[in-house]
């Protein structure tokens, strides 16, 4: 009959789904556990089909405990049935839904130690299986899955892997007479005292998988992970992001646990940072003792105070207290860079052997070097081999290394370098670097042979360097006018030899000190050529001197030296430039070395002969000139041959010339100029953008077609409406046996030289006058008179003269020969051709003596009312003479007179 009721009953549970446990079901259970001195209870109990019961709302607590240690939204548990229903409460599965468990003290319902319990648990035979199991416990969560065998021991386990009998083993002994509540206290109380550990994590997971059985094929895997570890040693702040923990147990004795630890960006202040970390080592457990071994260790983007290495790997096969130091093998990748580098070290003294490549831009930019504008000119491309040892004395903190390098293909002090190489010496008690029988080869074709000692304490270096050298060689130390002056510098076969020694301070290049010696032969300048030349070089901080200089070039040369002007802050932006030359250069030469202010006053003065000049200028530095003061250039100087001052030709001259750039003076100067002497000086002035000047000058017997050229030549317009020809042969026409005295000022702009201005007085003297097709037409129409006046010859003229606005005006003209006088008043526009004068005849003017003043008398009268007139063009004028009547009773000088004041 019972038999029929339970299949009654499993029908209607298959058919309805579930159905509540009745109360004496219930009390049943309840009954049951007490035994354990457990108090359960649930809201409600349903059985169901395939689940099997489910408890919901699960409150347990310990009897004689005022509070439920835990709670549970729901219990799923799988019976058989028929044992279920007669009291058997030993689970099949257990499936606990939202769990939370606490001390009996506190109880759940204050305070939660560990919260959101899922368990999916099933018993199989001798195996209980762990499909899942969450649980949070404060900040971390873990999650176990897995399989225990009944006949798993743990002190079994332990004393297979060397651990002996565990202190869990020895503690249950004392706690075998405590209740279930107080191991629950004292379980939770420790697990809240460790659990604080875990504040260094931030949301820490740990994934644990195991296989326990009685045998040796256990296995555990462990994962833990963390999205950052930080914490604080010594105020110092570590941080971990990403932290990954990975242990594995697998099961042989022989194979010990292997441990992996990985992490990215691994942060410290004062401390290396690391982009991602990775660590992993087998440890053993024998006789107590902690063994490891394949210590394995990976730093990837190591960085330390501008120190950038891309990889740092660190092994050692064996790791105990007694061989720490022993064997390291450690590897350094960076680019291309391989470093391998062993370490044996103890209390005492550690050995280290290196070999490899290194890539030294890695260490450059460290902090303490940040700001060295002079290690910015290194570049190593391709790395530096080094080869050595090194021995540091643990206790005295004290490192000594004695190594080769060598490196090719790279940029030294912005040097191309074929290859260099050389030993070093390294003493941390001194803190010498000393670099020896070091040997470079440059890519330009030039070697040196040298020494470099570093003193790393203090940054000092000193260098000594011979062989061909190359004089960008050193523009390192200087500004960048040093890299302007000497990069125009060729060798067209050998370059110059030299011997140097300088000292300075890393990242001070202001302070230093050099002083050495240069010369070699076959070398161009600015595209000059020079035979062969040496100089001495001294610099200090307040100072660059390049003296003794000696240029020769066939049968010219220069000497002198030059030198800049620094203040007190050292050799950071020169104040003045000095240099004082004596030379017989040509000026393309002169130009070549000095650059613009030389051709300030050459492209003004120019000469066609090998001048001799002495030479001296101070140039003012323009970005360290707040005044605006203007560089000084002066030269006294002799020219035997012609000189070119803008249009004038000038043969034999002695001068002196001042520039400033702006005004240039020409002073002083002696001259022959179109056959006769003359002196002069000029200012030429470009303060308003224009070339103004104004000269002066004074000549004696100038040959008067020579410079009826020369005045041709200052005319550059372009008019259409005069014949040059024509007009040329109004002034050349016979030139060629008179001379001129002339003493003129004339100021204006080079442009506009045809509306200069000035003044003067000019006298011309010439059998040949009449030779001039002017002239040749003036006597023709006083010939034509018919009046009994004798010769009309005229072979001198000479006036005071006003130029303007592209007009000179002869003021006080006077025309005459060995009889005749003409007086009167002309002007001429040379920019349209156009002559206007008025002329008075004093037909015996020239004559002295009674005969001349008799025939005065009697003829001037009538030849003083005759007024002659030239107007138009100077090679065709219109000749007119006109009858003045009332000139009769004036005087000669009355009728001079009145024609000059109206003209």
């Amino acid at each position: 009959m019972l038999v029929g009721v339970l299949q009654v009953g499993l029908l209607i549970i298959f058919c309805v789904g579930k159905i509540d446990v009745p109360d004496f079901v219930l009390n049943k259970i309840r009954n049951s556990v007490q035994r354990f001195g457990i108090d359960v209870a649930c809201s409600s109990m349903e059985i169901s089909v395939p689940n099997g019961v489910s408890f919901k709302n699960v409150s347990v607590r310990f009897s004689g405990t005022p509070s439920p240690f835990f709670k549970a939204d729901r219990v799923d548990a799988d019976f058989w049935i028929t044992n279920f229903l007669r009291g058997d409460v030993s689970p099949r599965t257990i499936r606990v839904i939202n769990g939370n468990l606490s001390d009996t003290v506190n109880g759940v319902d204050k305070k939660k130690t560990i919260f959101g319990i899922y368990a999916d648990i099933h018993h199989d035979g001798n195996w209980w299986k762990c499909d899942a199991l969450t649980l949070n416990l404060e900040r971390l969560k873990l999650n176990l899955r897995g399989a225990l065998s009944e006949k798993f021991s743990v002190d079994n386990f332990l004393k297979e892997n060397g651990l002996g009998q565990s202190n869990q083993s020895k503690e249950k002994k004392s706690i075998r007479n405590a209740s279930y509540a107080e191991v629950l206290d004292d379980a939770l109380y420790s697990l809240r005292e460790n659990i604080r550990y875990l504040d260094v994590f931030s949301v820490p997971v740990c994934e644990v998988e195991f296989f326990l059985s009685g045998g040796n094929s256990s296995w555990i895997k462990l994962n833990f992970s963390a999205d950052k570890f930080s914490t604080t040693v010594k105020d110092r702040k570590l941080t971990i992001d990403n932290l990954k923990l990975y242990a594995r147990y697998g099961g042989k004795i022989s194979e010990g646990i292997r441990v992996v630890l990985l992490g990215e960006s691994f942060k410290s202040k004062d401390l290396p940072s690391v982009d991602n970390l990775a660590a992993s080592v087998d440890i053993f457990f024998e006789k107590g003792e902690c063994l490891a071994e394949n210590f394995d260790a990976s730093l990837m983007g190591f960085k330390y105070e501008g120190v950038n290495i891309d990889n740092i790997s660190l092994k050692k096969d064996y790791l105990n207290a007694s061989d720490y130091g022993k064997d390291w093998d450690i590897f350094i990748s960076s680019s291309d860079c391989r470093l391998d580098v062993k370490i044996n070290a103890d209390k005492i003294s550690a050995e280290v052997d290196f070999n490899g490549k290194v890539y030294p831009d890695v260490f450059l930019k460290h902090k303490m070097l940040e700001g060295i504008e002079e290690l910015k000119q290194l570049a190593f491309n391709r790395g530096i081999f080094l080869s050595g040892k090194a021995h540091y004395a643990i206790k005295e903190n004290q490192l000594r290394a004695d190594a080769r390098f060598s490196t090719d293909d790279c940029i030294i002090m912005n040097i191309p370098v074929l290859y260099a190489g050389g030993k070093i010496k390294y003493d941390s008690e001194s803190g010498i670097l000393d670099a020896l029988n070091l040997s470079v080869f440059t890519r330009e074709g030039w070697n040196i042979e040298g020494r470099f000692e570093q003193n790393l304490k203090d940054y000092r270096y000193k260098i000594r360097v011979g062989g061909n050298v190359q004089p960008m060689a050193i523009a390192h130390f200087m500004e960048d006018w040093w890299t302007r002056v000497f990069k125009s510098f060729k060798f067209n076969d050998v370059l110059p030899s030299g011997d140097f020694f300088i000292e300075g301070t890393w990242g001070a290049p202001e302070f230093i000190w050099c002083y050495g010696m240069a010369q070699g032969a076959n070398a161009s300048y600015n595209g000059e050529v020079f035979d062969n030349f040496s100089v001495l070089v001294w610099v200090n901080p307040k100072r660059i001197t390049v003296y003794d200089v000696d240029l020769n070039v066939q049968n010219r040369k220069a000497t002198g030296f030059i030198e800049w002007l620094y203040g007190n802050e050292g050799i950071t932006t020169y104040n003045q430039q000095r240099l004082v030359f004596k030379t017989t250069l040509n000026s393309k030469e002169l130009i070549a070395l000095a650059g613009e202010d030389a051709k300030e006053v050459l492209d003004v003065v120019r000469v066609q002969t090998n001048p001799s000049f002495k030479i001296n200028g101070l140039m003012r530095n323009p970005s360290n000139n707040p005044e605006k003061l203007r560089d000084i250039f002066n030269v006294d100087g002799y020219v035997n041959g012609d000189t070119l001052i803008e249009m004038a030709v000038l043969q034999n001259m002695k001068f002196t010339a001042q520039s400033d750039k702006v005004l240039t003076v020409v002073n002083d100067a002696e001259f022959e100029f179109c056959g006769g002497k003359a002196k002069g000086s000029i200012v030429l002035d470009k303060s308003s953008g224009k070339m103004l000047f104004d000269a002066k000058a004074k000549g004696e017997k100038i040959n008067q077609l020579e410079f009826t050229k020369f005045l041709q030549s200052l005319d550059t317009s372009d008019s259409s409406n005069k014949s040059a020809s024509a007009t040329s042969d109004s002034f050349t026409e016979g030139a060629e046996k008179g001379s001129v005295d002339l003493d003129i000022s004339l100021r204006g702009s080079i442009d506009e030289i045809e509306l200069s201005q000035g003044k003067g007085v000019v006298l011309l003297e010439n059998d040949n006058f009449m030779k001039l097709h002017l002239l040749g037409m003036l006597s023709r129409t006083f010939s034509a008179l018919k009046l009994p006046l004798g010769s009309f010859d005229i072979s001198y003229a000479k006036s005071p003269f006003e130029i303007s606005d592209g007009k000179i005006v002869f003021t006080a003209l006077e025309l005459g020969g060995p009889v005749m006088q003409i007086q009167g008043a002309a002007t001429y526009n040379y920019l349209d051709d156009n002559l206007n004068s008025t002329l008075s005849i004093k037909p015996f003017g020239s004559m002295k003596g009674a005969i001349g003043t008799g025939i005065s008398v009697l003829v001037s009268p009538l030849a003083s009312t005759i007024e002659v007139k030239l107007n138009g063009k100077l090679s065709d004028p219109e000749i007119s003479m006109s009858v003045k009547p009332m000139n009769i009773i004036k005087s000669d000088e009355n009728i001079v007179d009145t024609i000059r004041e109206n003209h």
